[in-house]
This record gives C-alpha cells, sequence and structure tokens, in this order.
C-alpha cells in the first residue's frame, strides 16, 4: 500500500511490521548480515602583558635609547612563536561559498581560456598537437556556452524558489514545490548538453596528450569528472579516490609507473563509476522531490501516527537508496586494491593497506594494529636467529592475506550500517542488531588468526628475552579480553533482537517507535514564541498566559513536553532523528 499516493489510508500495526521486515530484507541488510558476508571563538594562547596574564618585566638596565616608559609595550609584544587567533567564521562568507557550491552543483562552469591553456603543457603536446588542440578549445568553448545558454538563465532563476539557506545548518535545504521540480526538468536538459561537451573535450585530450603523460592525463580526466559529477559520499570506501591516495601511502612514481595499465584500468573505471552515481542520485532527488511535493507541507499533522510511520518507511527508502548509491565506488576500489596487493612488493602492499585502513572504519582494524606492533618488534630483536627472522617475515605476509578477507567482510557490514540508520527507528534496531553481531563474530575470527601468529612467536622466542614474553602473553591476555567483551554484547544483541520480535508479534509499540512519532495527544506549546534561531534553540521570550491557564513550566511548556519532531513545514529533511536535528548525509 503506497502512503505517498494514498496518504489517508490507515495502516494496522500486524502490516507495519511486516513492511518493516520486507524493507530490511529489500535492501539486502539481513542477508548481508546471516551470510557473514570548532569552537569558532577559540583564540591562542594567552600572551604575556595581555589581560589575564601578568605582563614581562621591564629590563632592570635598558639602553639609554629605549627609555622604561617603553618597558610596557615591549613586555606586550606578541611571542613569536605563538600561533595566531583563531578567526571566528563569516556568516556571510559561509553562505557565498555553500551558494558557490549549490550553483556549481546544478550549472558546472566550463574550464576557462587559462585553464585550458595549461594543458597542452601539462599533458606534453607536440607542436602539431598543440595547433590542433587549438580548434578543439575554440569547439569546446561553443560547446560549452549553447549547453549554458537561456536555460541556465532560467535554471538560476528557479535555484532561489527551490532552496533556502539553513544559517543554523550552513546548508541550502530544498523547498519542496513545484518550482523544485522544475528545476529537476531543467537541470536534465541543461547537464545533458553539458556533459556533450565535457565528453568532446575529454576524448580529444586522450588523443593529444603525450603517452608519456599519461599519468597526468589520469589525474586530470578524474579531477575534472570529479569537478563535474562528484557528491558527498557517505560510506567512507567511496570517498577515496586510488590516484590521490597512492602517492600519498608512500608509493614513488617509479613504484606508480610499475602499475600504468592498473591505474588507467581503475582511472576508465572511476570516471565511470562518478558518472552513473551521479545519475542515480539525479533520479533519486527527482522522485524524491515529487513525494514530498505530493505530501506537502506539514504533512504529519493530518495523519495518525501509524500512517505517519508508514509514510516515513517509504520516504526512507530514497534515503537508503541514496546511500547504497556509495556501494559501486566503494567496491571499485576494494576489487583495484585487491589486484595491485598480488602486483605490489610487501612493504608497498603494507603501505596502501594502511593508509586504506585508516579511511575505512579505522576501528575494525584494530588486530592488525596490535600484530603489526608485536611482529615488528620481533623482528628488530638482534637475539632472533635470521631462520626465526624469515619465518616470522613469512608469517607476518601470510597473516596480513589472512586477515585482508576478513577486514573487507567487516567493511561491509560496517557499511550496512550506515544504509541502515536511514531507515525508520525500529526498522533500523532490527537490521543494525543483526549486523553488529555478524561484526563481532568476523572480530573473533580476526583476533584467533593473530592469536596464532602469537603463538608462533611464543614458540621461537629466545630464551633471554623474558621481557618481551611478558609482551606476548599480555597481548594474547588483551585478545581473550576483547572476545569476550565481543561475546557480551554479541549475547545482549541477541537477546535484544529477540524481544523486538516479541513485541512486534503481540501487537505493541516497541520503545524505538518513541523516535518514530510523537506520542498521542502531544502538541506544540503556543505559550513560548522562539526567538532567533529557527529551531528554537535561540532565546525565548516568554508570552502571559490567558487567565485561568496553567502557567508555564521551567521548559516554557504547559503539561507534557512538546515534541521535538517538528518538521519546519516541508523545509527540513523528510525524517529526524531521536534529539530532532537532521542526519548527516
Amino acid at each position: 500500500m503506497n502512503h505517498l499516493t494514498n496518504p489517508a489510508t490507515p495502516v494496522d500495526r500486524p502490516a507495519a511490521v511486516g513492511a518493516a521486515m520486507t524493507v530490511a530484507f529489500s535492501i539486502g541488510l539481513l542477508a548481508a548480515a546471516s551470510s557473514g558476508q570548532t569552537n569558532s571563538g577559540q583564540t591562542g594562547p594567552v600572551q604575556p602583558g595581555s589581560e589575564g596574564a601578568p605582563a614581562t618585566a621591564p629590563p632592570e638596565a635598558p639602553p639609554a635609547e629605549k627609555p622604561i616608559a617603553q618597558g610596557g609595550a615591549e613586555a606586550k609584544q606578541t611571542n613569536p612563536d605563538a600561533k595566531p587567533p583563531v578567526p571566528a567564521p563569516d556568516p556571510e562568507k559561509t553562505r557565498t561559498e555553500k551558494e558557490a557550491d549549490l550553483r556549481q552543483r546544478f550549472l558546472p562552469e566550463p574550464l576557462n581560456a587559462s585553464e585550458l591553456a595549461a594543458l597542452d603543457e601539462e599533458l606534453g603536446m607536440t607542436p602539431e598537437s598543440q595547433l590542433a588542440f587549438v580548434d578543439v578549445c575554440a569547439r569546446y568553448t561553443l560547446l560549452s556556452q549553447e549547453a549554458r545558454g537561456d536555460a541556465s538563465r532560467e535554471l538560476l532563476r528557479l535555484l532561489p524558489a527551490a532552496f533556502r539557506y539553513d544559517p543554523h545548518e550552513t546548508e541550502f535545504e530544498p523547498i519542496y514545490t513545484p518550482e523544485l521540480l522544475d528545476l529537476h526538468r531543467q537541470y536534465e536538459r541543461v547537464g545533458e548538453s553539458i556533459a556533450r561537451a565535457e565528453d568532446y573535450l575529454a576524448r580529444e585530450l586522450r588523443n593529444l596528450a603525450d603517452p608519456a603523460r599519461r599519468s597526468q592525463l589520469r589525474l586530470v580526466l578524474s579531477a575534472r569528472a570529479e569537478a563535474l559529477y562528484a557528491r558527498p559520499a557517505r560510506l567512507p570506501g567511496a570517498r577515496v579516490n586510488l590516484l590521490d591516495l597512492l602517492p600519498k601511502a608512500g608509493l614513488s612514481a617509479s613504484d606508480l609507473a610499475g602499475l600504468d595499465v592498473a591505474l588507467d584500468r581503475y582511472a576508465q573505471e572511476y570516471i565511470a563509476a562518478l558518472i552513473q552515481r551521479h545519475a542515480t542520485l539525479r533520479d533519486i532527488e527527482t522522485r524524491k522531490a515529487q513525494a514530498l511535493v505530493g505530501l506537502g507541507p506539514e504533512w504529519r499533522a493530518g495523519r495518525t501516527i501509524a500512517e505517519a510511520i508508514g509514510v516515513e518507511r517509504e520516504l526512507a527508502a530514497f534515503e537508503v537508496a541514496e546511500v547504497r548509491s556509495d556501494i559501486g565506488l566503494r567496491d571499485l576500489n576494494s576489487a583495484t586494491l585487491e589486484r595491485m596487493r598480488k602486483t605490489l612488493s610487501p612493504n608497498q602492499s603494507r603501505r596502501v593497506l594502511l593508509a586504506w585502513q585508516s579511511i575505512v572504519h579505522p576501528e575494525l582494524f584494530e588486530e592488525d594494529r596490535l600484530a603489526r606492533i608485536v611482529m615488528e618488534r620481533f623482528i628488530s630483536m638482534p637475539e632472533v636467529t635470521p631462520e626465526s627472522r624469515s619465518t616470522a617475515i613469512d608469517r607476518f605476509l601470510q597473516l596480513e592475506d589472512q586477515l585482508w578477507p576478513l577486514g573487507q567482510q567487516a567493511v561491509e557490514l560496517a557499511d550496512n550500517v550506515v544504509v541502515a540508520e536511514r531507515l525508520p527507528p525500529t526498522d533500523a534496531a532490527q537490521v543494525r542488531i543483526a549486523l553488529d553481531e555478524q561484526i563481532h563474530k568476523i572480530q573473533i575470527r580476526r583476533r584467533k588468526v593473530v592469536r596464532e601468529a602469537v603463538h608462533q612467536m611464543q614458540t621461537n622466542l629466545p630464551a633471554e628475552q623474558a621481557e618481551f614474553a611478558k609482551t606476548l602473553q599480555d597481548t594474547l591476555l588483551t585478545l581473550d579480553a576483547q572476545d569476550r567483551a565481543s561475546r557480551f554484547l554479541m549475547n545482549h544483541l541477541a537477546q535484544r533482537q529477540q524481544e523486538l520480535q516479541t513485541l512486534l508479534a503481540m501487537g505493541e509499540i516497541p520503545a524505538t517507535s518513541a523516535k518514530d512519532a510523537p506520542a498521542p495527544g502531544e502538541a506544540t506549546s503556543p505559550e513560548t514564541v522562539p526567538v532567533g534561531d529557527p529551531d528554537g534553540s535561540g532565546t525565548q521570550e516568554p508570552v502571559p498566559p490567558p487567565p485561568g491557564a496553567q502557567p508555564p513550566n521551567a521548559e516554557g511548556q504547559t503539561g507534557s513536553p512538546a515534541s521535538g519532531d517538528r518538521d519546519r513545514g516541508n523545509r527540513d529533511s523528510p525524517r529526524r532523528d531521536g534529539r530532532g536535528s537532521r542526519r548527516s548525509r
């Protein structure tokens, strides 16, 4: 039953329960689980002579050319080693920057003449190619102008009606009216024309660039694709561009040259994945806007709690799809790293692995870090024989090979937790419990692999290394303690899942649903008028109650506290978390 098209249809609780499990299974999360698969006003330190700090005493024997009267001024001079105070953010500057980002999102700027002129030298074009590139630049500029033209003017006129700036969140939020739908339709037409101009330029650059500059060509094309199509990613593994990560991981130019074939393939697939994700997100945003325009502002006001939960569940499908659009980029990065690990030397592979793990759910890789610290200390001990050292190095390489696939499974499960957070709270709790349990199981398996490696080090440890023997024993005890903690959490997660299923089967409303909608009978108190921030988080001026009315309490309310889940018309995202703030995107 579609509550977006028929919002007035009542929803019985058993049907809602079945829909909850249907959503969870449809996004593939429970299946994955069961298979195992700044403070703006901050300033620098107080300086001598500043308010609140004693001034430096004047010199006992000041030179004649520096009278004592100057001593106070000298005492107040800033310490040259001190960091300057952090300037407070400029709200207008922040807004201007966000507006530029919004314009770039809907109407990306073409490369200007100076940017185009720099490409011939960067890509090592021959004199003949440079002459041809002049014609390419002229053609690209013409196509870009035609793509934007009058349609872009209409698009820019619609932006102020389709988006409103929220100074509290420092973001432009969509206003769900037909003007937003017109903006999306205009964007569709302009975007296709812009893409044709950009595709033309990319093809010609591939033909004109010096083959010896293939690494620069990869960077130029991927950077341009990011400027045109990249959107903020929710999954950590989708935020990575390996062309940027590998040099930061310590791979030299010669190391990268040996990966040219693999990196050429990655660059092409990375650009294609960016374009595909951009198209997917554009389609999701259009359909979500159509649904919310159909619902209208304050859509919860005319529905029961059960009906509102049903609508929330259908709206959550859009947010789930938005997060899942990151999976293609994440999988591309994971698969490329897996191929590269087989061609890189062990030291190079380890550096890349560490760089990747520091970005993608680093909390899941504590076992790797613990094993690496102990193993490196063992190998560096002078008392260890060459044979034992060689055996330990081989064992360490095997250890990394064993931990890698388990780590990737844990990453995928942790990513699915991120996806599940976009579901309504009760649905999210069911999925999250199952996923967290599977993550703990994988962590226990990873610790078992590390434990076996530590036991092998104990066997090959020289007798005179009693202190290091204690370190190894402490390591084993740490792994045991971590396992006990994981098992405790797993047992209680299983208990929570059983309790939740029992409540749902009985037709009861679990406590997690307290986040879905306000309790029956509660309403916003009219006794206070929010001043300042639109969320009401600013100061509040009390309004005198009418004769005979109950005076407001300490929170400015009469009776029970008002729900924190008001959506301020249709200005906010359709769902809010339990604290009444929008979920981070």
